[in-house]
């Protein structure tokens, strides 16, 4: 879809240029925005560089520092590639190729090559808010021309393993890409079952429940996304076994132990639920 969208846009087909109205301004607001991020990133990387979560100085740290340095760290080093999506995707605006049809209220949509949706991205209490909102257009792709194209195994689980795969393999061979992208399938996993029971708890989505309810809830949702994002955020970019292992013995592999340890606990709440109904029939 992306070769149509470029074809139509050459060929003079993508939109009317007579009636669409200009698009230098959303251009130049992401460019704005993108820059602002690089002069953020700029100004903060030096006083929470990611590489310092693989030194003797973060391990000698007390935990909680420890935790607040993963979060800020992490943040503060993906600034640097969402300001460089910001930033060209203004440049797409600009030319025009990003034309995505008109809103609801009939003005020029020009969302057709975004990237990253920035708000929902910082504001989302899930990891599956992260995913939907960051990357957009290579989790588009990996979707359309490799999870879809696995159909035929029978399993979403296994076609979304094998994509995980594809895409490490697709970045390099630095171990940090592999715990990262492994991860997202444990961590998925896990948000997935934690969601169900959650859901079953509440009597229903935590948006429906009352303000003195939703609110602390979603708080602590928030922490616990950002805390458990940051932990494979930061060996996809430390990279090296060496480096990998410093960080996660450092924060005693929560990243890994935490996720892991739900799952277990989600399978054997599962086979002593599957228990009960048959002793019931029984």
């Amino acid at each position: 879809m992306w070769f149509v969208r470029y074809r139509d846009f050459v060929e003079g087909r993508l939109f009317d240029y007579q009636k669409t109205p200009s698009s230098t301004f959303a251009g130049v607001k992401r460019l704005l925005l993108g820059t602002t991020l690089s002069v953020l990133y700029a100004s903060l990387n030096n006083y929470y560089p990611i590489e310092f979560l693989a030194t003797k100085g973060f391990a000698d740290e007390m935990y909680i520092r420890k935790l607040w340095l993963v979060f800020i760290s992490g943040k503060v080093v993906l600034w640097r590639y969402i300001a460089v999506w910001l930033i060209a995707e203004g440049s797409c605006i600009v030319t025009g190729i990003s034309y995505n049809g008109e809103t609801k209220e009939g003005e020029a949509d020009w969302s057709g090559l975004t990237n990253i949706k920035l708000f929902d991205f910082e504001t989302c209490i899930t990891l599956q808010g992260v995913v939907d909102s960051f990357n957009i257009n290579t989790n588009s792709w990996m979707a359309l021309y490799v999870y879809k194209r696995l159909k035929w195994l029978g399993s979403k689980e296994l076609s979304l393993a094998l994509t995980l795969v594809f895409i490490s393999l697709w970045h390099g061979i630095w171990p940090g890409y592999y715990f990262n992208f492994s991860l997202e399938f444990i961590d998925l996993t896990a948000e997935r079952t934690f969601h169900h029971r959650a859901k079953k708890l509440l009597g229903g989505e935590l948006s429906d429940t009352p303000a003195v309810v939703r609110v602390p809830l979603s708080l602590i949702a928030y922490c616990l996304k950002n805390l458990i994002l940051m932990y494979p955020t930061t060996l996809f970019m430390l990279l090296s076994w060496t480096q990998c292992y410093a960080f996660m013995k450092a924060v005693y592999f929560y990243g890994h132990i935490v996720p892991l340890a739900w799952i277990a606990l989600h399978q054997l709440l599962s086979w002593l639920e599957r228990r009960r109904k048959r002793q019931k029939l029984e």
